[in-house]
């Protein structure tokens, strides 16, 4: 495989762009001596690489990323000229930028964050528009794209509408050189190289806006004046743009003798500064990847940083996370810290494991197999965070089990599902995840009080089922993988029961328990994929017109339920698969917000050529429907006919879709001349025919492509 990759970015090793490509570069020469590498540079010193790999070339080029007006026509037309007269297979920018035309060769931009969209007040105006533009131009020119975390990619799918298969999630890395100092000489060298004295708290990043340093010098400020803080605040990083706040808040708050900035830091202090520091803070409000969070735990500091962005899911448990907003938190949680040295020494700890998972060589290699996929058209699977190599080195302690609840605003029943996961489980080793889908009843806090083990995740938005489930799959360490409903109460042997049946045949991958409802009767969870018109008159308003052989074929309604089966797919109230398939799957689609995810997991599993059982001795009560009914009221039905359509489109065509909505348009049609038809002759109340008029209008509106399912989320909020 012929590969090119620009390079130019190298020039500046001290931004984030830079040091990626660098470290990539020169991981990439270590563990690939197959494929053959054409790497353009510029002449300049800081831009050069010497590769020792024969499979690596250079090409030189005096365009430099910088020169925008004659840069830009390289890139766009020069560029793959170039790339087509070397044979090039697979063409690699490590930043943003792409050609607008392309010509024999497959294209891959990483992108590093959105900041231009997400945090636009925060950036210079000409480097707003520019950045916009060619963002827009290189993930739709990609052929995949290289995200640096999962938010990343969620912020590609939800801003630039960026199809969900075409993002792929690579982590980046440390470099080597920042490992834990204990020197005492070498540390007082630095030391005294940037006049600092006494104890000290540390954060490194470019000086800018998002970066949220005047809130973080309010915090230390407080701490200083009501709790008679000693410590000094060292800045370390190149002043960015818009800064003037951060002077601004210095001298109101009286602290020019207390923060030391230090401008930039060289490669050989950079390490001794974090392994002293008492505290890393990183109150950051928006990142890509959060690089100095994890350089400060590779260095052994305690870290602080926010639960925003990217950074929860890169410091996972290892640091402390605050509401970067909430001065009073974030003093809060620095406190704690600083007089806390068992939570220190913990933390330190923590963050030297933490940081040990991540590596140049885990990204080179994730980014070649990037390369192959294109190369080779090999189908993609779910992306996991803790791979098989890491699982096995931890095998004696690792989860049989990852229970995985998605929680939004049911905090009695959440604590009732754990507590019978609890009391039920046995002698099965677990780890349950909760992703909380920013709760407002208090949920989370009450599980963190309750129920410490519990891991828990904090969106600080809702995405949605699919997105939640997929953001804890990728961290989940069991041998299987459980999603479950915080609307359950798991009955005893159940996790036994399913483990059983997995276990039992290779090709079983997904499994399900027998629901059954407050009272003990049966809840039918167990469906059958039936033919194109069958499946579109299942939905729930076709009952009363299509014949009781295609809804028994439909739910089963001839089987007592009493055996363990094979079946087509199962309610989502509670699957088990093994974690091995699972990544040869896929994840939850993503493009579903709530509603036949399920059903399309299911459908996958089939397509892919294993089975899916429904195990009648595994037992769950299920409640039902309580986070729909808050969020979405009448228009659950709705909602749950908006997720239905992206079904029937992908799995069984335009054609069928178009033949279903025309037969829900005429129902709803007619369901609403008889709602009017009853108001007219005073055989219904006026509130009563107001509600089902705005209900079969909406339904009308859905069906004709007017609103979509996001517009409902705003019809039931009014």
């Amino acid at each position: 495989m012929q590969i090119a990759i620009d390079a130019r970015r190298i020039s500046d090793r001290h931004a984030g762009m830079g040091v990626y490509t660098f470290n990539l570069l020169r991981a990439m020469e270590r563990i690939d001596t197959r494929n053959q590498y054409t790497i353009f540079h510029n002449p300049l010193e800081s831009n050069k690489i010497d590769f020792k790999n024969p499979n690596f070339r250079t090409y030189e080029t005096p365009i430099t990323i910088e020169n925008h007006l004659v840069g830009d026509f390289w890139r766009n037309f020069y560029l793959p000229y170039r790339l087509r007269s070397e044979g090039t297979d697979v063409f690699h920018d490590p930043g943003y930028f792409l050609p607008i035309v392309s010509s024999g060769y497959k294209s891959v931009v990483t992108v590093h964050d959105l900041v231009v969209y997400t945090f636009p007040q925060t950036n210079s105006k000409k480097y707003f528009w520019y950045m916009r533009q060619m963002t827009k131009i290189g993930v739709q020119k990609a052929d995949l794209i290289i995200a640096l975390s999962f938010h990343t990619k969620e912020d590609l799918i939800r801003i630039l509408k960026v199809p969900e298969s075409k993002v792929r999630v690579v982590y980046s890395a440390t470099n080597e050189h920042l490992r834990p100092v204990t020197d005492p000489v070498e540390i007082a060298a630095t030391r005294e190289k940037f006049g600092i004295e006494g104890p000290y708290i540390l954060c490194v990043n470019t000086i800018e806006p998002r970066k949220n340093l005047p809130r973080l010098l309010s915090a230390y400020h407080l701490l200083k004046t009501e709790m008679n803080l000693e410590h000094k605040l060292v800045v370390c990083g190149m002043f960015g743009w818009l800064y003037g706040d951060v002077f601004t808040t210095i001298r109101e708050l009286g602290l020019e003798d207390s923060i030391i900035f230090t401008s930039y830091v060289k490669d050989e202090d950079l390490p001794r500064l974090y392994s002293a520091a008492d505290l890393f803070v990183f109150p950051s409000l928006y990142e890509g990847f959060g690089l100095p969070a994890l350089e400060a735990m590779a260095c052994g500091a305690p870290v602080i940083t926010s639960s925003s962005s990217s950074l929860p899911e890169i410091v996972g448990d290892a640091a402390i996370m605050i509401n970067p907003y909430s001065i009073e938190e974030l003093a809060e949680a620095m406190f704690n810290v600083l007089t806390d040295e068992s939570l220190r020494n913990r933390m330190r700890r923590d963050g030297l494991s933490r940081a040990s998972l991540f590596s140049w060589e885990k990204t080179a290699s994730h980014t070649l197999s990037i390369y192959e996929e294109l190369y080779t058209n090999r189908k993609p699977s779910l992306q996991v965070f803790f791979e098989d190599t890491y699982l096995d080195k931890i095998a004696e302690t690792r989860p049989e089990i990852s229970i995985i609840i998605v929680n939004w605003n049911v905090k009695e029943l959440l604590l009732n599902c754990i507590e019978s996961i609890e009391e039920t489980i046995g002698d099965i080793p677990y780890e349950i995840i909760v992703v909380d889908n920013a709760s407002h009843d208090g949920s989370a806090e009450a599980l963190a009080e309750s129920h410490p083990v519990v891991k828990i995740i904090r969106n600080l938005r809702n995405d949605g089922f699919a997105v939640a489930n997929n953001v804890a799959a990728r961290r989940a360490m069991g041998r299987h993988v459980c999603f479950l409903n915080p609307d359950t109460v798991v009955q005893p042997g159940m996790f036994q029961a399913m483990i059983n049946v997995l276990d039992s045949d290779e090709n079983i991958a997904l499994v399900g328990p027998k629901l059954l409802n407050e009272d003990g009767s049966l809840q039918p969870s167990a469906r059958n994929f039936l033919t194109n018109l069958n499946l579109m008159m299942s939905h729930l308003l076709f009952k009363p017109i299509f014949s009781q052989r295609i809804r028994s074929r439909l739910v089963y309604e001839d089987w007592d339920h009493d055996d363990t089966r094979e079946v087509d797919w199962l309610v989502g109230a509670c699957l088990m698969l093994k974690r091995t398939a699972l990544e040869e799957i896929g994840p939850f689609d993503e493009g579903y917000f709530m509603f036949h995810e399920d059903t399309d997991l299911c459908y996958r599993t089939k397509r892919a050529g294993y089975k899916v059982f429904f195990v009648h001795d595994a037992r769950v009560i299920h409640f039902g429907g309580k986070s729909c009914e808050q969020r979405w009221g009448d228009f659950t039905i709705l909602k749950y006919l908006a997720s239905k359509h992206i079904f029937i489109r992908k799995h069984y065509g335009r054609l069928a879709l178009l033949t279903h909505r025309t037969l829900i348009v005429g129902l709803e049609v007619a369901r609403l001349m008889a709602a009017l038809s009853k108001h007219l002759f005073s055989m219904a109340k006026k509130d009563e025919t107001i509600r089902a008029v705005k209900f079969y209008r909406t339904a009308v509106a859905l069906e004709l492509g007017f609103i979509n399912s996001k517009d409902l989320d705003e019809l039931a909020e009014g």
